[in-house]
């Protein structure tokens, strides 16, 4: 078989060339096709209750994301040259294209008793009353003093409409031409910031990770020329699977953007273990022969570890997110390619490049290797014992949790940002509290149960600051009528006058709280923290009012998150379950043999028990991203194992078991040593990314490589040495190839 192949590739090699030529002309075309999508919903699963409840209550107040800037104010000598520098800040941003009302320090007019003043003409006699006003506000006051500093607070409601990146850009245009230090927060805002991310990640990452592999490759094979050609196929798979993306309309997300760095560290797997056999069989006056021996040895493996990983890849979709379907389908493509790439292009540029030569093996490089080999017998027994009873306990020190801000690193000026508003706003990210009432919602005694829950909220620690119309009726109230305190007015004809004369300013301050003609009302609440605990506990607390007909509800995109967080737990399960049946059985097919099968997964499966108790003792959160890495190290993890297998199940043919265990160790340790260090080195290169997870997945990877590669070569050496013949991985009298 593998000689008619080789055959056919000597014959065809023009028509070949010609073919990857046209193919990589194509792919780059599509790579400059590609857009971005920044968007964290495409991580929500496809039937989110808590997402449509927010879309609904988008729609009903016809009203888009809430950002929130904060600025940093200078010391001012001259109040009122502060005041009309707020305000040309504010009026520029009322000018932009998206935004449906702003609530700032300085809006147009203010009322002080009956007296209107605007602040485009504010005098240095208006400043008293004016700082009065403020201050009466409250916690409504957009001016705090923080540590001898003044910050001044704008609440941006987007337009359902607006495109959010490009409106979130010309709004931080205004603040940064401002001359004022500013931070920002809300979720169009991280979102346009990941559109700045993903780019830094997709031109810098993948040839970052290409490097750290060749330099972990050269140092295992030794010929510069040998590793290139082993990362080659995984580069063209690559660059094949983004122009794929980019032909068929597809986007970059925070998830898919993984997908070609997942390509060029997991598809260079194959390219390894064939050079490393290419070399080792290599002859010069039979290039052929070097060939077909070198498919002889690693070509069923190869097909077997790409479909594994493939495989995978594949079980993420039954996580049922849009994000993780397309991560699942891309990366499976993309290692799938570089499969291909590797069966097809690098036996045919074998057979063609001159001047190979064959490479000694350094004794360092034979290092590893042989400090696994003394883990065989008791020893690795013993410490398989230990790592998974440590890891267990591990595990229950997991913590399952996801926000957007945690997303990106504490380091990055978005985490900082966000932390800086959150300090002088009480909150970054909020969430909202719908109020449905059966008569007009101005009536008093509305108000008064209204106001009472959100003083029970506070008083209990759950959240931080409320707004709403009764919050901004109070303190319009005081205002107009000199009082001590904010209070909502006590007659119905009052509450009535102080929101028509609200509702008549410019940029209605009401229009976003208040749906009149509905019945319908919401306060913006600002958690204490986005911690899934705190979340449940607000939304327990509202669940249990029922005060004379009044219906409250909460929603916000925390809940969105913290939906994903609470199905993480059964979707890992299904995606573990779907990964593990799917390779088993791909075991069963290639070895024949249930025992044989059974303790080739050995090693992954205790590789996943110390992921998972790493991730408890090192704090790594489980979450819909970070879940990803149990279903991608079964997929790869099992690798070793089918290429140690394999190459035992070939020595058996004349060997006892005791020495195939032995001649199959030195024949794979190398090249699963050196794969090992590549595939961790090369997602080393995640950790200059932005995004935290990014980090916690190069920390998992090292991990589950090193230690799936150690267990294969320690575990399986010691089971089959005994049990080899026992389990069906038996000398094939009948046959003279591989099967």
């Amino acid at each position: 078989m593998f000689k008619g192949y080789v055959d056919a590739l000597s014959r065809g090699k023009k028509l070949f060339f010609v073919l990857l030529v046209l193919i990589n002309f194509l792919a780059l075309i599509g790579v400059f096709k590609i857009r971005i999508n920044p968007d964290i919903t495409t991580l929500l699963l496809s039937d989110s209750p808590a997402n449509k409840a927010y879309s609904e209550m988008e729609k009903l107040f016809n009203s888009g994301e809430q950002l929130i800037f904060v600025v940093e104010l200078p010391e001012y000598r001259d109040e009122v040259e502060k005041f009309k520098e707020l305000r040309r800040l504010q009026s520029n941003l009322e000018s932009l294209e998206g935004i449906s009302s702003i609530s700032g320090p300085t809006p147009k007019t203010v009322f002080s008793g009956l007296r209107a003043i605007k602040l485009e003409e504010i005098t240095a006699q208006d400043i008293p009353l004016l700082k009065k006003f403020l201050e009466n506000m409250g916690e409504l006051n957009p001016l705090r003093k923080i540590d001898g500093k003044e910050f001044a607070s704008f609440n941006i409601f987007l337009s359902p409409e607006a495109d959010y990146r490009s409106t979130v850009k010309r709004i931080e245009e205004v603040f940064s031409n401002s001359g004022f230090v500013y931070y920002g927060s809300g979720n169009a805002f991280l979102q346009k910031k990941l559109v700045d991310y993903i780019l830094l990640i997709i031109f810098f990452i993948p040839p970052l990770a290409a490097g750290f592999i060749f330099l972990v490759f050269r140092s295992q094979i030794g010929s510069t020329k040998n590793t290139i050609l082993s990362i080659l196929p995984a580069g063209l798979g690559a660059l094949w699977t983004v122009g794929l993306m980019g032909w068929t309309g597809k986007e970059l997300s925070i998830m898919t953007i993984l997908a070609p760095i997942f390509t060029i560290v997991m598809g260079s797997a194959d390219g390894i273990h064939y050079m490393s056999h290419f070399t080792d069989n290599f002859d010069e006056n039979n290039r052929k022969d070097t060939v077909r021996k070198t498919l002889e040895g690693v070509g069923l493996p190869m097909v077997m570890t790409t479909l594994t990983t493939i495989v995978g890849f594949l079980s993420l979709l039954t996580i049922g997110s849009a994000g993780m379907g397309q991560l699942a389908i891309f990366a499976a493509t993309g290692v799938g390619l570089a499969g291909v790439a590797t069966w097809l292009f690098l036996p045919l540029i074998t057979l063609q490049i001159r001047n190979f030569k064959k490479i000694s093996v350094k004794p360092v490089n034979r290092l590893i290797p042989s400090l696994i080999s003394r883990l065989w017998g008791k020893r690795i027994a013993f410490l398989t014992a230990v790592y998974v009873l440590a890891a267990i306990v591990g595990i229950y020190f997991i913590n399952v949790e996801f926000n957007q801000p945690d997303m990106f690193k504490k380091s990055t000026w978005v985490y900082k940002s966000f932390d800086k508003v959150k300090e002088i706003n009480g909150g970054g990210i909020p969430i909202f509290l719908l109020i449905e009432t059966p008569g007009d919602p101005l009536n008093l005694e509305t108000a008064r149960v209204v106001l009472e829950k959100e003083k029970e909220l506070k008083e209990k620690g759950l959240v931080n600051k409320a707004i709403s119309v009764y919050d901004v009726m109070s303190y319009l109230n005081k205002n107009a009528y000199n009082l001590d305190s904010p209070e909502y007015p006590r007659n119905f004809g009052i509450a009535n006058f102080l929101y028509i004369l609200a509702s008549n300013q410019a940029g209605n301050p009401l229009s976003n709280f208040l749906l009149r003609d509905k019945k319908l009302s919401r306060a913006i609440l600002f958690p204490r923290d986005l911690k899934s605990e705190t979340l449940q506990e607000i939304k327990d607390t509202i669940a249990n009012w029922n005060d004379e007909g009044i219906s409250f509800s909460v929603v916000g995109v925390p809940y969105i998150t913290k939906e994903m967080n609470d199905s993480v737990i059964p979707k890992q399960i299904s995606s573990l379950f779907v990964a593990i049946a799917l390779v088993f059985v791909m075991l069963l097919l290639t070895f024949k043999s249930f025992l044989a099968s059974i303790y080739a997964t050995f090693p992954i499966g205790v590789t996943l028990v110390g992921m998972f108790g790493l991730m408890g003792y090192a704090g790594i959160p489980l979450n819909i991203i970070t879940a990803t890495m149990a279903s991608i190290t079964i997929g790869v993890g099992i690798d070793y194992a089918i290429h140690y297998s394999v190459y035992f199940k070939l020595m058996l043919k004349t060997e006892n078991a005791a020495n195939a265990a032995r001649k199959a160790f030195e024949a794979t340790s190398r090249p699963i040593v050196a794969n090992a260090l590549g595939l961790a080195l090369g997602l080393t290169a995640l950790l200059i990314s932005p995004l935290r997870f990014h980090s916690y997945m190069s920390a998992l990877m090292w991990f589950t490589m090193l230690s799936s590669s150690v267990f294969t070569l320690a575990l399986l050496p010691t089971i089959y040495s005994k049990v080899g013949k026992l389990a069906g991985i038996a000398r094939d009298k009948t046959k003279q190839t591989v099967i």
